[in-house]
C-alpha cells in the first residue's frame, strides 16, 4: 500500500510539469552553489566557522525554495482538490500520508540540488574561481539538505492540518534570506569567535531530528478525525 501511495504521488506530480520543474529546479539550484563555490564569498578576515553558517544558511534555503513548489502540490492543492481526505477515509494514516508525501518531495528533489551543484563547480572551474573545502561539501551534500528536510517537514505538517497556510510558506524561507542580508552588511560588527565547525554541523542535525520528532509526537496526539474535519 505505501509503495503504491508513493508511486501515485509522483505520478500525480512529476509527469504533469516535470520539464517546466527541471528547467526551473537547475536554473535556480545552481545560482546559490555558483556564488558559494566562487573565492568572491569567503569573508578572509572571519574566522571560517562565519563561513560555515554562511553556507549552511545559503545551502539551506537552496534546497528549500527548490522544495516548495512541489511541497504546495503534494499538499495544498490534493487538500483543496480533496484527495488527502479520501486517502485518510481508506487505510492511510495521518503519519503515513505525510511521510510519504514528505519523502516524495525530497527525493524529487534533493537530484535537481546536487545538479544544481555540479554545474556551479563546473563553470567556476572553467572560470578558474573555485574555492570548496571538505566542510563545504559535507555541508551542501548531508547537513542543509537535513536541516532542510525538517523545516519542510514542519511546513507539510501545516499545510496538512489546516485548510490554507500560502501565505506562511514566506516565512519559511524570509528568516534565513533576512539572516543573509544583516551577515553580508554587518560582517565587521561581529564578535570574532573561533567556535568548533563540528559541534555546530552536529548541533543542526540534533535540531533537525528534534524537529522531526515533534512531529511525528504530534501525529500520535491527534486523532485521525481532527485531519478528516479539518479537510472537510
Amino acid at each position: 500500500m505505501l509503495r503504491t501511495l508513493f508511486k501515485r504521488e509522483i505520478r500525480e506530480v512529476y509527469k504533469r510539469k516535470k520539464f517546466v520543474w527541471l528547467i526551473v529546479g537547475i536554473i535556480v539550484g545552481s545560482l546559490i552553489p555558483f556564488y558559494s563555490t566562487s573565492k568572491s564569498l569567503y569573508f578572509q578576515f572571519l574566522p571560517e566557522f562565519y563561513n560555515v553558517i554562511y553556507l549552511f544558511i545559503l545551502y539551506t534555503v537552496n534546497f528549500i525554495f527548490i522544495s516548495l513548489p512541489y511541497l504546495v502540490e503534494h499538499f495544498y492543492r490534493d487538500r483543496i482538490r480533496g484527495n488527502i481526505e479520501v486517502l485518510l477515509c481508506l487505510s492511510f494514516s495521518p503519519l503515513k500520508i505525510w511521510l510519504i508525501k514528505l519523502l516524495t518531495v525530497f527525493l524529487m528533489n534533493y537530484p535537481l540540488y546536487v545538479f544544481g551543484g555540479l554545474i556551479s563547480l563546473t563553470i567556476n572551474f572553467f572560470l578558474k574561481t573555485l574555492s570548496i573545502s571538505k566542510i563545504q561539501i559535507i555541508i551542501f551534500l548531508f547537513i542543509s539538505p537535513i536541516f532542510a528536510f525538517s523545516i519542510l517537514g514542519l511546513n507539510a505538517f501545516l499545510h496538512f492540518f489546516f485548510q490554507d497556510i500560502r501565505l506562511l510558506n514566506l516565512f519559511f524561507i524570509l528568516p534565513f534570506v533576512i539572516f543573509i542580508v544583516i551577515f553580508n552588511y554587518s560582517t565587521k560588527f561581529l564578535v570574532i569567535f573561533n567556535l568548533n565547525i563540528y559541534i555546530f554541523s552536529i548541533s543542526m542535525i540534533l535540531i533537525s531530528f528534534l524537529i522531526i520528532f515533534s512531529i511525528l509526537l504530534l501525529f500520535k496526539i491527534l486523532s485521525k478525525e481532527n485531519f478528516i474535519n479539518k479537510s472537510s
